[in-house]
């Protein structure tokens, strides 16, 4: 027999015992039908703040578990991030599924702007006008009136509050602004804590000076959106995670520059997931805001106009 013919039959057996990739459809899905799809109630809520449109999903109580939780729990995310990632990881390993099942009320915030806070009641989302906020507006007008409502549905419970990056940058802003919110929460949660930013040491601490330099271009003449996939400075750092190369390991050696090399809590089969539920959406004057911070030796400031 022909040795190419040979090869080219062990070949075709072969492709038969290729597993073939299997998407995992947390990627395609939104975050109620994600919450759905395990196995939990997930509620959607609107909450209006200065005509922002801002939509919270609620896990109301356990899996297993009717009964009515005594406990309050508001998770916020943080930069470039959606109620989604609180639950990317699983029943067993998401916090919003853990403080479920631990007998909590389980509201997931998102920010102005996100995929999920979208509407304004007069504004239109390409204008310069609904895009002219920061951290700051978030911080001292969306998170109380979010507090008001939840506090509303649940008045006689204090609330624990989560907040992940920016979303503490967010809780240590309305505290120190509108004290009378204090009395609001029962804790609250930093984790990776953004305030006093001066030891940051991932590279992305280069492109502060760019920003510093467009954003005040762009949120007058330009885009008054910031959008990685349409924008020139920034799309060499993202472009390597994009759905099209997430699963080349120059997206692993981009996400590992930028947070910190570790192979152990790299999880590669829900990379995809992750990266589909990015939310890069977000104010150029909310990174000009951190700009400000960083050229400032991190202080923990205003906005500066």
């Amino acid at each position: 027999m022909n040795i190419r013919l040979i090869v080219l039959i062990f070949a075709l057996i072969n492709v038969n015992f290729v597993e073939p990739v299997r998407s995992n459809p947390d990627e395609k899905l939104t975050v109620p039908a994600i919450i759905s799809r395990h196995g939990y109630i997930c509620e959607t809520h609107t909450v209006v703040s200065q005509g922002y449109m801002l939509q919270l999903h609620r896990i109301p109580h356990a899996k297993y578990d009717n009964a009515v939780p005594r406990k309050t729990a508001l998770l916020q995310h943080g930069l470039f991030g959606n109620s989604a990632h609180w639950i990317l990881n699983g029943p067993r390993n998401s916090l919003a599924y853990v403080l479920a099942d631990a007998g909590y009320h389980v509201w997931m915030a998102n920010i102005r702007g996100n995929r999920y806070s979208k509407g304004h009641a007069w504004l239109q989302k390409d204008s310069q006008q609904y895009w002219d906020f920061s951290w700051h507006e978030i911080a001292i007008q969306d998170m109380p009136a979010i507090l008001d409502y939840i506090k509303g549905l649940k008045s006689d419970s204090e609330i624990a509050y989560v907040g992940h990056s920016m979303g503490s940058t967010i809780l240590f802003a309305m505290l120190s602004s509108r004290p009378e919110y204090n009395s609001y929460l029962e804790s609250g949660v930093a984790l990776a804590p953004m305030a006093f930013i001066k030891d940051i040491e991932s590279p992305i601490i280069w492109l502060s000076s760019t920003v510093e330099t467009v954003a005040p271009v762009e949120m007058r003449h330009g885009r008054h959106e910031f959008r990685p996939a349409v924008s020139s400075y920034v799309s060499d750092f993202v472009e390597p995670c994009t759905p099209e190369h997430f699963r080349t390991s120059s997206c692993k050696d981009m996400l590992f520059s930028l947070c910190g090399a570790n192979e152990r809590q790299f999880n590669s089969t829900l990379l995809p997931v992750f990266v589909n539920h990015l939310d890069m959406s977000t104010s150029w004057k909310t990174l000009q805001h951190f700009a400000q911070e960083l050229d400032n030796e991190g202080e923990f400031q205003l906005f500066d106009y």
